[in-house]
């Protein structure tokens, strides 16, 4: 009796775990690359009915990635550029990148690490800080 019980109780604790989605991401992170684009990458060990990742910029929505498995234990890597290179131009010193896990139901799950970038370069291109290189 007690065998069938705990039975139960450990099919109904690994229920939740098969219907909602999950990713167990690795190594997520973003670099400066060529022509002002900023490369996210990151890597999944796992994904159970998993069928987007959504990345934000700044907490917006900037893309939508499918899932290379839906449900997977093989070692799967993503990567996003991120052309918007008038950003880059802008006033802002850096920009936060997150992933949210988005299942087959639709349920949306938010990786807790955040990628950081800075993409100030730390000259000021104005013409008195320009006169002064040469004073």
């Amino acid at each position: 009796m007690i065998r069938k019980q705990l039975t139960y109780l450990i099919i109904f604790l690994l229920i939740p775990v098969f219907i909602t989605g999950s990713a167990l991401i690795n190594n997520f992170h973003a670099r400066r690359g060529n022509n002002n684009q900023i490369i996210l990458s990151w890597e999944t060990e796992s994904e159970t009915n998993v069928a987007e990742f959504i990345i934000k910029r700044n907490n917006l929505e900037i893309k939508r990635i499918a899932s290379h498995s839906n449900n997977s234990t093989i070692l799967q890597t993503y990567s996003f550029v991120d052309h918007n290179s008038e950003l880059l131009k802008s006033s802002v010193s850096s920009f936060n990148y997150s992933l949210t896990i988005v299942d087959l139901d639709g349920h949306q799950e938010e990786y807790p690490v955040i990628a950081s970038i800075s993409v100030s370069s730390g000259i000021k291109h104005t013409w008195g800080s320009l006169k002064a290189l040469f004073r």
